[in-house]
């Protein structure tokens, strides 16, 4: 897990690409326990694909809390996901119609926690970073990248970090504390 997300942050620093990302994140466990089958880990990373494009699990709570935000606010996604597969997880989870729009790193250049895809976003919805608040697991990508461009933050984790140099705008543990921080 550790790796995978020492992964995830490179990635999102552009300092590895997504095929590398993916190479090394299914190959990392496999060796760990004395497998260096480069077959097996490609036929790995396929199944993988294949079936998390088909998980309907969300986070406990998502949709009631989707339900009630939408019909508040307008609601987008910024993400690093991978373009083949995000709207294929939207779809599965039937969470798509909650959402005006995505903004997928793979579209527009830059992986968060790169201010540029922030400011893509805001651009395209025409707010400013002061109007739009960043949810978000990641502290990396989401949290650290919001912050940077000025935009408030909810940090949703079961622990608060150790080792954070700031302070999000919000820190919650469960998706439905959004509902009292949105009342």
């Amino acid at each position: 897990l550790e790796k995978n997300r020492e992964m995830w942050a490179a990635y999102g620093k552009g300092e590895i690409d997504r095929d590398t990302l993916n190479e090394e994140r299914f190959r990392y466990p496999l060796e760990r326990v004395g497998i260096f089958d480069k077959e097996l880990v490609k036929n790995y990373t396929a199944s993988f694909f294949e079936q998390i494009v088909q998980n309907e699990r969300l986070m406990p709570g998502a949709k009631a809390v989707l339900d009630n935000l939408s019909q508040r606010y307008p609601l987008y996604i910024i993400s690093n996901g991978f373009r083949e597969l995000q709207y294929k997880k939207m779809a599965s989870s039937s969470i798509s119609s909650y959402f005006r729009n995505v903004y997928l790193s793979d579209d527009i250049g830059y992986n968060k926690p790169h201010p540029a895809i922030f400011d893509y976003a805001l651009d395209d919805v025409g707010v400013q970073p002061n109007e739009a608040v960043m949810i978000g697991d990641n502290w990396n990508a989401d949290i650290q990248g919001a912050r940077k461009i000025g935009m408030d933050q909810v940090y949703i984790a079961s622990n608060m970090r150790d080792d954070a140099e700031f302070s999000p705008t919000h820190y919650i543990r469960s998706l439905e504390e959004l509902l009292l921080i949105f009342e």
